[in-house]
Parts: structure tokens; sequence; C-alpha cells
């Protein structure tokens, strides 16, 4: 290698190995065996050679320090990152549900459950595959609520015309709008709480539950006072019976108003967000 240096800085300098020799003070066969690798010249040589070419002694031996330099970073790195990929990352937990480890912080999940607030781990597969689940069942169970809602809401809609004819109230024309509309009130109204995913319940409950509070009663300890005692407290039950059922009936009414209007974004929300179904 030292022979090809030789050579190539020689050419470079426009030297013939007689004008080398005559400055190292040596034959020009002795230059022509080294170039030929024959033989190496001594270290004294090549230092002489290195000024009467102009480099460094390592350059005389095909050696560049850049070079080395380079390919000593490139080999640090490199154990570098061998060393970093032998060193497994740390794990971050358990997967509760497939029992994989997890070593990313972008690979797991974490809820709480229960009225201690629990905290489990889950990894995100595991989690995406649940909601995936809990995604195809409430699909599933708003199919099944819409099609009980189109059953009985149809049954009840009919059911309440038939009653309507039979009763001649398609035989007044006045009464012609009611016999029309009532059904389609039912039908909205049973589907609504089939659907249960609207307000409508809600409204109906609170109203027919409402509670009255009866007055105390003041009387004798006597026969007379015991049967005005029962007398009163039979009014007052009475009483109670016909305002709830007046409430309730009260609820329906507005329920079937309601109802219209809420029915269509119900079946809509049924159909397109059945995972926010009640």
């Amino acid at each position: 290698m030292i022979g090809e240096q030789i050579k190539k800085l020689r050419a470079k300098e426009g030297m013939t190995q007689q004008n080398l020799a005559d400055k190292l003070f040596v034959t020009a066969q002795a230059v022509s065996r080294w170039e030929n690798g024959e033989v190496e010249p001594s270290l004294n040589t090549i230092a002489q050679m290195a000024k009467i070419f102009g480099v460094s002694s390592d350059e005389m031996l095909g050696l560049d320090p850049a070079t080395e330099k380079t390919k000593e970073k490139e080999n640090t790195k490199k154990e570098t990152r061998e060393e970093t990929a032998e060193q497994p990352s740390p794990m971050l937990g358990l997967c509760e549900r497939c029992h994989r480890p997890i070593y990313k912080q972008n690979e797991i999940y974490t809820y709480r459950t229960g009225r201690a607030s629990v905290t489990h781990i889950s990894c995100i597969q595991c989690e995406e595959k649940r909601r995936a689940q809990e995604a195809a069942a409430a699909k599933e169970t708003a199919a099944k609520r819409r099609l009980r809602s189109y059953i009985w809401g149809g049954l009840g809609a009919a059911l309440l015309l038939f009653f309507f004819i039979i009763g001649g109230l398609f035989k007044t024309p006045a009464y012609i709008p009611i016999g029309i509309i009532t059904p389609i009130a039912a039908f909205t109204l049973i589907s609504c709480l089939f659907l249960d995913n609207n307000f409508i319940w809600d409204v109906i409950s609170w109203i027919s539950t409402r509670s009255i509070s009866m007055p105390g009663v003041i009387f004798s300890l006597d026969l007379d006072g015991i049967i005005w005692l029962i007398t009163v407290k039979l009014g007052l039950f009475l009483l109670s019976a016909v305002i709830s059922i007046a409430l309730f009936l009260l609820a329906i009414a507005l329920g079937l108003v309601l109802s219209i209007f809420v029915y269509p974004f119900a079946l809509v929300k049924s159909i397109k967000h059945p995972e926010d179904d009640n």
C-alpha cells in the first residue's frame, strides 16, 4: 500500500523515479522496488518523502485522519444502537384481558370500574376490540327495540282505530281528524317508549307519580267521631285516586302530543347513533 501511495504522490508532483531518488540520495531502482511492493522504505525515508510531497506521514501510509475519525464515530454509534437494542424497554403494565405485556405508552389504556374506582389496565388492541363489540351489541339492541316499537306501536294504533270505527267516530265529519291523529299519536307514543332513547317516559312518569298531601282529620273518641273519621278518610282516598287517575291521563295526553314531534328524532337516533340509547 505504501508503494502505491509513493507512486501516486510522485505522479501528482510530476516527478520521475530518478527525480525522487536524487532527493532521497538513493537509486532509481530502490524507488522502483518500493513502488512495486518488493521492499518498504524505512520510517526515516517515509518522513523525508512526506516533506517532499507536502503531506503528513499518515497520508504517506495511506491513512486519512478524517476518514478514520468518521469510522470511529460510526462504530461508536453502531455499538450504542446495539447496546440500546439489547436492553429491553421497561414494561408499563400487563393487559388484564389478554395478559400481554405492554411496553409502549401509546399502547396502554387505563380505566376505572366499581365504587372504589379501581384502575384497570388494557392494551389498545383489546380496548378497540371491546369497543367494537359494544358498538355491535348496541346496534343489535337498537334493532330489536325498533322491531318491538313497530309491532306494538302498530298494534296499539290499529286497536284504537278499530274502536273508533266501531264507535262510529268517523260518521261525524268533525271527529274524523281526531280519529286519524289519535292512532298516529298512539303509534308514536308506544314506539318512543320502546325505543327508550328519549324523554317521553320521564315526562309521563314524573307527572303521573306526583303525590298530593291530604289534610289531617280531627275527630272525637266516640262512635260518631269514629264514623266521621272513616267517612272522611274514605272520601279523601277516593279523591286521591281520582286525582291520580287524572294526572295519569294528563301524562298520557301530554305524551301523545309530544311523541308526535319526538318520534322522528328518536328513530333517527336509534338508527345512526344506537350507542347513545339509554
